[in-house]
Formats: C-alpha cells, structure tokens, sequence
C-alpha cells in the first residue's frame, strides 16, 4: 500500500516522556521493511536520531483515509542519501483510522458562516465538531428559523495544526439539518465540491485533534 513518495508521520515518546512528531518519506518498500528518508521534527525543524530498537507510532494518508501502524527502527542505510530501516506489519495489520464515513472530533473553532443568495446576515460561530465530511456548529437564535435543509452556505474556518501552521479554508457547503442539544440549536453542514488536498488538512487536523484529546484524558488518568 505504501509507496515511494509517500509522506509517513511519526509519533515518539522520548525519555523526559514527552511525546515528538516527525515527518519522513517513503523511499521504498520491501516486504516487511520500510526505507525512509531521516525524520523531521515537526516543531523544531531538526532532523531526529534515534537508537536502534527505537518504536514509532506511525501514520500515512491514502485514498481520503488515514492508517497507523506500530513500527521499529531495525537500522541505518548509506546510499545516495541517508535512510533509516523500519518495520513495517504488512498491509492487512493497519489500524483504520479514517473509515469511509469520516472520524469526527469535537473542536471548539471560529467559523464564519456566508449565505449564496442573501437570505441571511452573514454570522460567526463556534463549531461543535468537525471531520473530512463537514462539521456541526451551534446557531444564533435570529438565525436558526432562516435556515432550512439542502440550503447552500459558504463556510470560512482555520484549522490550528499541531506544527504550529494555519491552514485557512473556504468551501461551499450544503446544510443537511438543524437540531437542538442541550437547549442550543445546532446545524450540521456537509462540504461540497472539497479538494482532495484541502479535505487531507481537515483529515489530518481531526486526527491530531484526537491525539490531543486522548493525550488529555491519558494526563488526568481517565
């Protein structure tokens, strides 16, 4: 499944017990061997060095889905460049993280909501969760009766990635419902004509997202 090119993301736990993120690339496979170029920490910048016996939380993105899998640096190659030499448990042992319906995570981001025809005041909000398919977000009162399902919107958010970097979008989105939780009105959007590019951010904001969320409950021993 992976293939030369292919960007792997790696999750590290170094000995202060602090979790790193670095960033490689595919150089090829070979059954149950992955060659990849020297990671990049995500924050620093800094390429990695780890000792032989090293394990990785791995994670790559394909097709509009994300998978993980545990791996082990097994050793270090020299040829035109540098690689290293990671296990890797085959194809039919990757964790799904992504499934056709999309992960959604509940997040707490500035959306701007513009209407196509007019038939209301532009509004800001808070969204109530997010995934590659759209997101919900709650409603102003004077809003909530002027939309109706299948009406389209334009939906302006930034997503805070974990690499410190804004990634800005706009997309024309279709409103599927509104709905009432916990005494707030609610509407959930589905994102129309989205860029394969543009839904991998959202993908990849959700994921890291949830690792944060999980690092959370982990931290307060929940």
């Amino acid at each position: 499944m992976l293939t030369p090119g292919d960007r792997l993301e790696l999750e590290w736990v170094n000995e202060e017990g602090q979790r790193e993120r670095y960033q490689t690339v595919v150089a090829s496979q070979y059954n149950r061997h992955l060659y990849v170029e020297i990671p990049l920490n995500v924050k620093t910048k800094k390429y990695g060095y780890f000792l032989l016996g090293t394990v990785f939380h791995a994670t790559f993105y394909k097709k509009e889905k994300a998978y993980r899998f545990e791996t082990e640096l097994l050793g270090r190659v020299r040829e035109n460049v540098p690689l290293l030499l990671l296990s890797y448990p085959g194809d039919d042992q990757l964790q799904v993280i992504q499934r056709r319906d999309y992960f959604r995570v509940e997040a707490a981001l500035d959306v701007a909501v513009h209407p196509v025809n007019r038939s209301f005041k532009p509004f800001t909000t808070l969204t109530y969760d997010i995934s590659g398919g759209g997101l919900s977000a709650y409603l102003p009162k004077e809003v909530s009766e002027k939309l109706q399902p299948d009406m389209e919107v334009v939906l302006w958010l930034v997503l805070p990635m974990s690499s410190g970097r804004l990634y800005y979008l706009k997309n024309k989105s279709r409103l599927i419902r509104v709905y009432s939780d916990k005494g707030r009105s609610l509407a959930s959007f589905q994102f129309i004509h989205l860029k394969n590019s543009e839904r991998m951010h959202v993908m990849r904001y959700c994921f890291e997202r949830d690792l944060y969320l999980k690092k959370e409950l982990e931290s307060k021993g929940v």
